[in-house]
């Protein structure tokens, strides 16, 4: 088993909209279960699973809520120069964070994790509105389990 970090690219943005104060507000499609893939350090492509069970699980819904949203996935150069994936923390949220994911995680029938969105930086609402943001994508850890 190894730990890894994740950043899928499969999230679809439902019909965002400004509040009244100015802010943005979208539901939307965050993760789903299915078969992902992944590139290996060789170029060759990785299958990996995430089961229904696990994706729709209390605990692993209640992981996606309270967190930050950001317009790109933070990316930070580490010691050998190569970028890598970042989480948001309090030391860098005013460099990344964009907005907020609500409380409320839902897993539907078709087995997709909704979820609502509120942004509230300028560029980020600005990136959506036109055109050029439009998915969610999540970015994680997880424990792969390898299996023939």
């Amino acid at each position: 088993m190894s730990r890894v970090q994740r950043l899928d690219r499969n999230g679809v943005l439902l019909k965002p909209h400004r509040t009244p104060e100015g802010f943005l507000y979208a539901e939307g499609y965050a993760t789903r279960a299915g078969i992902f893939e992944y590139e290996n350090p060789d170029g060759s492509i990785r299958r990996e699973l995430r089961s229904e069970e696990e994706v729709s699980r209390a605990d692993s819904l209640g992981t996606l809520g309270n967190k930050p949203v950001a317009l790109l996935h933070p990316m930070e150069e580490n010691a050998d120069g190569d970028l890598e994936p970042v989480d948001i923390t309090p030391e860098n949220w005013d460099r990344y964070a964009t907005g907020i994911v609500a409380p409320h995680v839902t897993y539907t029938a078709d087995g997709y994790v909704k979820v609502a969105v509120m942004v509230g930086r300028a560029d980020a609402i600005d990136a959506v509105e036109g055109g050029e943001a439009q998915e969610l994508s999540c970015g994680y850890s997880a424990e792969v389990v390898e299996r023939a």
